[in-house]
């Protein structure tokens, strides 16, 4: 969390993220309300602490329903504090989600699974312990480390094209991709030509 008095890159979109029209009718202001998972220490960095609008839509179009106000995720994902680990009851889906993956992909051990936002690799990790290869692509650096010391390979990196053709490049074509939770955090979901 970025704590100067510098405001933090903010953008308003004008298009649906979807369907890109212009037809989004506001339905639900919560005003002004600081960034989620960051904790602050002193009564002075409440004092400093940057707000945003969260203002919910609702596209006219599509039907889709979002929040039209952009954070940089680089101010949002370099430095962040959930650990999926955490979570006894994530830790248990885990286990069976990487277990009904493999047993109906009949996946061996040549084949790879990558998690985009793979955040601490507890997922991942429960798919090497049944003998996939995996790899991790998770854009926080401090958490980037924690799954790499769990023995998790992870490539500290926002997920796009460019990752995406590195990645196959450099351990081959993935037999799964995982998003938990990805596309909520994307500002832009049609794909670019980076």
């Amino acid at each position: 969390m970025n704590l100067s008095s510098k405001p933090m890159p903010h953008s308003k979109r004008a298009r649906c993220r979807v369907c890109d029209r212009g037809n989004q009718k506001l339905f639900l202001s919560l005003g002004p309300t600081p960034l989620a998972n960051s904790f602050l220490r002193s009564p002075e960095e409440f004092a400093r602490e940057q707000t945003y609008p969260l203002d919910v839509y609702f596209c006219e179009t599509c039907s889709l329903v979002q929040v039209l106000d952009v954070i940089d995720p680089e101010v949002l994902f370099r430095n962040y504090i959930y650990v999926t680990s955490t979570s006894d009851t994530i830790a248990l889906h885990n286990v069976a989600y990487a277990r009904a993956i493999v047993t109906k992909l009949k996946l061996a051990s040549s084949d790879l699974v990558v998690e985009v936002a793979s955040n601490d690799g507890s997922l991942l990790k429960c798919f090497s312990q049944l003998g996939v290869r995996t790899l991790g692509v998770e854009p926080a650096t401090n958490i980037a480390e924690m799954a790499r010391a769990q023995g998790i390979e992870t490539v500290n990196q926002f997920f796009n094209s460019t990752t995406a053709r590195h990645i196959r490049a450099k351990y081959g074509a993935a037999k799964v991709v995982i998003g938990n939770n990805v596309l909520a955090h994307v500002d832009e979901t049609q794909e670019s030509s980076d």
